[in-house]
């Protein structure tokens, strides 16, 4: 579910520092973790989208065992502990810490501990992040037609479908 859109203008100078504009982040909800656009694939001519991953304090939440077919995954730890499996192996994962993830490898990403965890994650090449925008489309509209063209939902009370759709549109199955 779409949270907010930040406004977030950066600091500049007017002495020769960067320009100051406008820049607006998607943030949605999905199953307690807030997922906050940071760049998409518009603003990286489709190479990389930046995504910042925040998990609740209080419960280790997980994203379950998956893989995508398209991306490659880079994550940085920012705050928190996490359990990140991938194929075989388990890592322990802190602030700091760097991975990366190759694509149709499975892997998850388990908060766990008390504390807040958050962590930023570059998918390349861009277009994991539209799968947000598309699922918030899914679960607020009544009509499934406002998907667009390439996802057709046959079943508009059934979110298995739906969730089939998505799966088959962004290349990534859950095991």
């Amino acid at each position: 579910m779409l949270l907010d859109e930040d406004n977030v203008k950066p600091k500049g100078n007017e002495s020769g520092g960067y320009k100051s504009s406008n820049k607006i982040y998607q943030k949605y909800k999905v199953d307690e973790i807030i997922y906050k656009i940071i760049l998409n694939g518009k603003d990286s001519d489709g190479k990389y989208s930046l995504i910042e991953m925040e998990f609740p304090a209080e419960k280790e939440k997980e994203i379950p065992l998956h893989k995508h077919a398209n991306e490659d995954v880079i994550i940085y730890v920012i705050e928190g502990d996490f359990l990140i499996k991938s194929s075989n192996e388990n890592i322990n994962a802190a602030h700091g810490r760097v991975l990366k993830l190759e694509k149709n490898k499975e892997h998850s990403y388990k908060k766990i501990g008390n504390n807040k965890g958050k962590m930023l994650v570059l998918f390349e090449p861009a277009g994991f992040e539209n799968y947000f925008r598309d699922l918030n489309r899914l679960q607020t509209s009544s009509d499934p037609s406002i998907i667009g063209n390439d996802l057709q939902i046959f079943d508009k009370d059934d979110d298995r479908i739906r969730l089939h759709l998505l799966e088959k549109t962004y290349g990534w199955t859950f095991s």
